[in-house]
């Protein structure tokens, strides 16, 4: 028959109440400013429970261990607020990347159209807007196909293209398409897709 210590069992229950808080505020999605009442409720269950139903530590061992455990859920607290600033601050910073990233687009869109004639736009910084415009970046100009210059040179722009694709990880190597036979999934006036 096992005998386990009554000062063990108090341990382990400092311990659990240590666990259980910090499963709190690591697992629940929530402000850290609402974790309060468990964060009281941890920090004064544990002295109330040893004067309560009395403890087989000495008194100043209860009110150290009452003091380490304040001291964890401290800790805890002030980690669940770092963590949702963080969470805050890059979440802002994401906000901040598309809006420049949609108003970029829009320009952009702004500038081709008027390029193109199709829609008259009165902008201040034509020439700045027209800058960034797909047909005047290197990768807009191999990208744009006109086939006039024959057959090889067609043949030099896919080539360049292929190994734009390449160097930047979007191309899907032939040996990498294993097309499974009689497995189609949709087809058109352009082509058949199959699985």
């Amino acid at each position: 028959h096992l005998v386990v210590d009554p000062a063990v069992e108090e341990v382990q229950l400092v311990l659990a109440i240590d666990a259980w808080l910090s499963a709190v505020h690591l697992s629940i999605p929530i402000r850290w400013t609402r974790l309060w009442p468990a964060e009281l409720l941890g920090a004064l269950g544990y002295p109330f429970l040893a004067v309560a139903f009395g403890s087989p530590l000495r008194g100043s061992l209860v009110i150290a261990n009452a003091f380490l455990l304040a001291s964890l859920i401290v800790i805890a607290a002030v980690g669940k607020r770092a963590l949702e600033s963080f969470e805050r601050t890059t979440f802002t910073q994401v906000a901040r990347e598309r809006t420049l990233r949609a108003e970029a687009e829009h320009k952009l869109c702004r500038a081709t159209s008027s390029a193109a004639g199709s829609m008259p736009v009165a902008q201040e910084n034509a020439e700045v807007d027209l800058v960034s415009a797909p047909t005047t970046t290197p990768t807009g100009k191999l990208f744009t196909i006109s086939g006039s210059d024959g057959p090889e040179a067609l043949k030099q722009q896919l080539q360049a293209m292929a190994d734009i694709g390449t160097q930047e990880h979007w191309l899907v190597r032939s040996e990498d398409l294993l097309p499974v036979p009689g497995r189609l999934c949709d087809g058109g006036s352009f082509g058949v897709v199959m699985l």
